[in-house]
Formats: C-alpha cells, structure tokens, sequence
C-alpha cells in the first residue's frame, strides 16, 4: 500500500557548545557596546559615546538600548539547549562589562537564555545569560537583570 502523507519527523534537539572564557565574553560585550555607538553616530551625524552612569557596583554600567530576542535554554557548563524556539522579545537598558539590564514583554520560564543581538554594520551576536532577577512590572511588561556567561562562536 502507498503511503500518501509522510508526517514530518521531529528532530531530536541538538546541544550547542559555547564559548566562556571571562576574557571573550568581555570582548563580545564590547563589540556590542561600540556597535550601539557606531550605529548612533551614524544615524545621528554626531561623534556618540557612552556615558558612564553613577553605579553601587563595582563594575561601571553604561547605558545601551538595544533590542534583543530571547530563548530558553537549558545549560550544562560549555553546553546549551534550546527549549524553544519562539523567542521572548525585549530591550536592554544598560551594560557592564559582565552583563546587561533588559525589559521583556513576557515571562521566561527558565534560569539561563539565548540572546541574541542584531549589530550595526556587524550583524547577529548571541550570547548565553544567566537571569538573575527580574520583576513583573504588568500583564506585559518585565525587567530584570543578566549576567552573561556564554557566547556562541560565530
């Protein structure tokens, strides 16, 4: 007999590796707080650069607003999982050179994410956070703070 409908067959999920050496993840968060100022300068005409903001941490933080989309995922050391693929979409407020503040439009349901970051004249850059806080501000509004543990090469 022929078989006229093949389902299609779930692909078993793949475990990604990262990168996450103190030193690269400090470079990746510097290639993207020079895109942000890049991209400012070239849509503003103006030289652009960041300011550092009065902090109680130890690590200055400077404000970047940038969007960013969100994944689940579940990490074992240098290895990753996506949990799903429908991303949670936000805007990160500020960087340190060890993580970044963000508003989000729904909750995550899991500790550690997949962000990724659309770059001026760069392109993507995904980087692996682990959430340490957040709050729920209203039906559709959250904020919260990372710390980025992981890239993924590119």
């Amino acid at each position: 007999m022929t078989q006229l409908f093949n389902p299609p067959q779930a692909t078993p999920p793949q475990c990604i590796s990262i990168i996450t050496q103190r030193i690269e993840i400090q470079n990746a968060v510097e290639k993207i707080k020079n895109a942000f100022e890049r991209s400012q300068a070239a849509f503003s005409g103006k030289s652009y650069s960041l300011s550092k903001s009065i902090e109680r941490r130890t690590d200055e933080r400077v404000p970047v607003e940038l969007p960013i989309f969100m994944k689940p995922i579940v990490r074992s050391g240098q290895h990753i999982l996506i949990l799903d693929d429908q991303p949670v979409m936000g805007f990160t407020h500020d960087f340190s050179s060890q993580g970044f503040g963000f508003s989000y439009d729904q909750a995550v349901r899991s500790k550690h994410v997949l962000v990724e970051f659309d770059l001026y004249n760069i392109g993507s850059m995904q980087l692996v956070a682990e959430l340490r806080w957040s709050r729920k501000k209203d039906a559709h509004a959250f904020v919260g703070g990372a710390l980025v543990v992981g890239i993924l090469p590119s």
